[in-house]
This record gives C-alpha cells, structure tokens and sequence, in this order.
C-alpha cells in the first residue's frame, strides 16, 4: 500500500498495486506423466548403480581368486623345476657312470629348461594380477587367504532364473526405464489435449491529489479452459517419435531379460562341469602319482628310459596344475552365479549399503 502523498507535494494521476495467482487444475496428464517418468528415471538409475556395485564386486573377486591361483600355479612350477634340475643331476652323475647317453641327458636338460621357461611366465601372470588387483582396490595384494565361500545354492536352475528376472538390476533397469518411456508419450500426448485452470486475481488502484485518495478494488476467480486447434503437426510427430522410441525400450528390456537368462544357465552349468572336473581333477593326480612312481621304479630297474620318467613326472605336473585350476574354478563359478542371479550385493557380504543414502535423499526431495 502506498500512502497518500503529503499536501503540496506533486503526485501521479494514478497507482496500482495487486496480486494475480494461476492454478493448473488439468494439463492433459501431462504434469502426472512428467512425474512419473522422473520417478522411474531415477529408479532406473539407482538400479544402474547396483548393477555397477556388483561388476566391481564381481571384478575384484575375481581379481582375488586370480592371485590366489597364480600363486599356487607358480609355487607348482617352482617345485616341478626342483625336480627337473635333481633329474638332470641324476642323469649326468649315471652319465659319468655310462650308464645313461648324451641323448637322456639332453632330454632332461630341454626339459628343465622348458620349466624355467613356463614358471618365469608364471611369474608374470602373477605380477599382472596383482597389478589388477591394485588397480581395483588401491591395496596392496599382500597376506591373501583362501575365501571361504559358504553359501551352497539349493534353488533349481528354472527357479534361479525367475529370481533373477525379478531383482536383478540390469533387469530393473530396462523395466523403468521402459516406463519412463511411455510416460514420456502420455506427456507429449497431453500437449493435444484441453487444459484447464483456475486464475484470480485482487487489484486496488488509486489516485492520490493534495492529501486524499480515492480507491479502486477490483477482484477477479476465473476459470480458464484452452482448447488446442492447430498445431502445426509437430506435436503429432514427436508423439508417434515416443511412441517407437517406447516400443524399442520395451524391446531392450526382453533383451535384456533374455541375456540375464542366458548369463544365469551359463553360470549354473559352468559350476557343475567345475564341480565334475574337480572330482575328476583329484583322481588323474591320485593316477599320476602312482604312475610315476612305479615308472621311476622301473626307470631305475632298467626297464624304462628318462624320457618314460620324464614324461611321467610332466603327465603328474599337468594334472596338479588342472586340479589347482579346478578348484579356484569352483569358486569363480560360485561367484559368477551369484552375479548372474544379481545376488552379488553389499549385503552378501555384511557391507553397509550407501544406497539407503540415495533413497532418503530421493524421498526428501521428491
């Protein structure tokens, strides 16, 4: 309000002072289409986030298990080069005695140094993953302990593929995200349609001369409806725009699902050829063993050459290093499922989730 202007004083033929309020009642859906697509984003979005929190749990487990491996490969190198150096020592000592040739003793001396060969390899798988590790972590891969993985899965294959159809997270994903789309339509779709709201309005003006003011009120409830006529085709075109753009997300997400199935079969079926082949792994070493024993016997008997026992000490070798990979691929495969299954969650491991951050921030913000 301004008050009148002294006496004397020039003043202006006329003041105005008001306040005008606008209220949407109906905007063709689109205000509740708008909402509802942010809503699903943001879903989709923290659905996202999981999936991202179980490839990197999933990539340092893996990177894990990967030095643990490399590490018992490497110390099996190590002592099948032992026994190759006692073997060529063997070989030249019976040499001298002329009881063995040059050509036991060059097989023996290939050999050996094809080992050196394999375990300075061996050493640098394990170097390179433990570089991984570092760079997944930011800790040094020092004092590692076999995890123990105690969780058995009880589920059959058909009902760990229903699971993971309904919480996994790439799954979710492309389900908001899908619904954000359509939401997008049902809001450029409303742009077609009437609207309606509610205007008022309180205006006073007044005229101030020589110390008195004469006042105007002036009020005003109006209801305002708008009709779109023409448009010029451009709204139409990004509503049939959404529309595919709709369909293709839908499609995505049975991609999506259909891949997360297939991710789930691989996994189940990878961990039960690991589980036979670590049954089968153990008694080729059990074999191995004796057979080289009893070729060494027989070696030493004169009934077999150094390239028999030779042969037979590789043949032992190779099934120690399967058998060690077989059962680190129990475990992988383990883990694996569990990602497949989109089990692979803080939670699994006693982890505090931040994401109960993003949800309080999100319902206080909503």
């Amino acid at each position: 309000k301004t008050n009148p202007a002294p006496f004397g004083s020039p003043a202006p033929n006329q003041q105005e002072l008001g306040i005008a309020l606008s209220q949407p009642l109906y905007r063709g859906g689109r205000t509740d289409a708008a909402v509802k697509a942010a809503d699903n984003r943001v879903l989709a979005q923290k659905a996202l986030y999981d999936n991202l929190v179980q490839n990197v749990f999933s990539n340092v487990i893996a990177a894990y298990i990967g030095i643990l491996q490399n590490e018992e490969v490497l110390s099996l190198r190590k002592n099948n080069e032992s026994v190759l150096e006692l073997q060529l020592e063997a070989n030249r000592a019976r040499f001298e005695l002329g009881a063995t040739t040059l050509t036991d003793v060059s097989q023996a001396k290939s050999r050996l140094a094809a080992a050196r060969a394999e375990r300075l390899a061996a050493s640098a798988e394990l170097r390179s993953s433990q570089a991984v590790f570092r760079r997944l972590t930011g800790l040094q891969p020092s004092g590692l302990i076999m995890p123990e993985v105690n969780f058995t899965f009880v589920e059959t294959l058909d009902n760990l593929k229903d699971t993971a159809l309904e919480i996994h997270p790439a799954v979710r994903a492309a389900q908001y995200e899908t619904i954000a789309r359509h939401s997008d339509s049902r809001e450029i779709l409303g742009q077609l349609l009437p609207e309606l709201s509610l205007n008022g309005s309180v205006n006073r003006s007044f005229n101030p001369t020589f110390g008195t003011t004469t006042y105007i009120d002036n009020s005003r409830l109006t209801l305002n409806a708008t009709v779109p006529l023409y448009l010029g085709g451009e709204a139409r075109a990004r509503y049939r725009q959404s529309k595919y753009n709709a369909l293709s997300s839908r499609d995505e997400a049975h991609d999506v699902a259909r891949e997360v199935e297939q991710n789930v079969v691989t996994a189940w079926e990878n961990l039960q050829a690991a589980k036979a082949q670590t049954q089968a792994r153990a008694l080729q070493v059990e074999a191995t063993d004796i057979a080289f024993e009893g070729v060494s016997a027989e070696q030493r008997n004169g009934a077999r050459t150094t390239l028999d026992v030779l042969d037979a000490e590789q043949e032992r070798f190779i099934a120690n290093v399967e058998s060690v990979t077989a059962e680190f691929n129990v475990i992988t495969a383990k883990y694996d499922l569990l990602s497949a299954v989109g089990l692979l969650s803080p939670a699994h491991f006693g982890i505090d989730d931040d994401t109960e951050n993003i949800i309080r921030f999100y319902n206080k913000t909503r």
